[in-house]
């Protein structure tokens, strides 16, 4: 498969590769006035192969964030889900493990994954924004082989084609965290589940961008623990394609009082990291040929 050869590969790094093919979904766009805005404490499922490109990510089969594939290669996640206090402190790559193509959470069907399963995806890489961001790379050691429910996202290739603000957002926050019951009890979700949000632009600064979730008559929703990495998915108005914005990092966790987050911004800085530090297997890309 040969890269998009509009893409900047300088810039946009080894994700030019898939510029052509990202963003795909078996549920396609969704319309606004046939859709129920959700939360994912207790919010709307997704459906298997609606977001092909969450990943569910643990540390050592204990600690649980959320991720979303951006290659074949690669996934993004929040950084703060794979260092362990400091910067200069990751967890090993080995003690990473990748849940992907599904839409079961982990959390509340531990059982049915088996370490065989967590085997077939290792982690050789984790690259941290060199900004200090709250938003890492991780290289897998294979490629992944993409089918139905899974996929790429598109990287933000052109984010003057993506509506955040106000109603017309189609925004999702996706994530495999946990949902509050009756008595404020934190209880694992059983589905990955879909939050439709908005920018909410009284909260950002030069790392991260905030979001709010979109009201209806069920009132406000927010994200909880285990939602961390999750991708913020918009499609490109032109062509549909869902593009991770950013990825969950802070916020007003499992709350409905006040339920702006974060989210981690992209950039090109980041990006770049896949031609050298985080590039597929060993050494450097070069970036005079489009990409095989």
């Amino acid at each position: 498969m040969q890269a998009d050869d509009t893409c900047d590969q300088r810039k946009y790094g080894y994700f030019c590769k898939f510029r052509q093919t990202c963003g795909n979904s078996n549920q396609g766009s969704q319309n606004l006035d046939e859709t129920t805005s959700g939360y994912i404490l207790s919010g709307d499922n997704v459906e298997l192969g609606e977001f092909p490109s969450l990943a569910q990510l643990h540390v050592n089969y204990k600690g649980h964030c959320s991720a979303v594939i951006v290659s074949d290669y690669h996934l993004l996640t929040a950084s703060h889900c794979v260092f362990r206090g400091g910067a200069l402190d990751p967890v090993v790559p080995e003690d990473i493990r990748i849940v992907v193509g599904q839409v079961k959470s982990f959390l509340y069907h531990e059982k049915d994954f088996s370490k065989e399963y967590y085997n077939q995806i290792q982690v050789a890489k984790v690259c941290a924004h060199p900004s200090g961001n709250d938003v890492v790379i991780l290289t897998l050691k294979t490629p992944l082989t993409f089918d139905e429910y899974v996929q790429p996202a598109c990287w933000p290739f052109e984010s003057d084609k993506i509506i955040t603000k106000g109603r017309a957002s189609n925004c999702y926050q996706v994530g495999a965290g946990y949902r509050v019951r009756k008595g404020s009890s934190v209880r694992p979700l059983e589905v990955v589940q879909k939050l439709r949000v908005q920018e909410h632009e009284n909260a950002n600064n030069d790392n991260s961008r905030a979001f709010i979730s979109l009201r209806n008559g069920t009132g406000p929703g927010a994200i909880c623990r285990g939602d961390s990495g999750g991708p913020t998915l918009c499609p490109e108005s032109n062509t549909g394609r869902w593009t991770v914005i950013g990825v969950a990092s802070r916020g007003m966790l499992c709350t409905h009082d006040d339920p702006w987050y974060l989210s981690a911004r992209l950039d090109s800085e980041l990006a770049r990291l896949t031609l050298d530090e985080c590039a597929p297997g060993l050494g450097k890309l070069d970036v005079s040929q489009p990409f095989d």
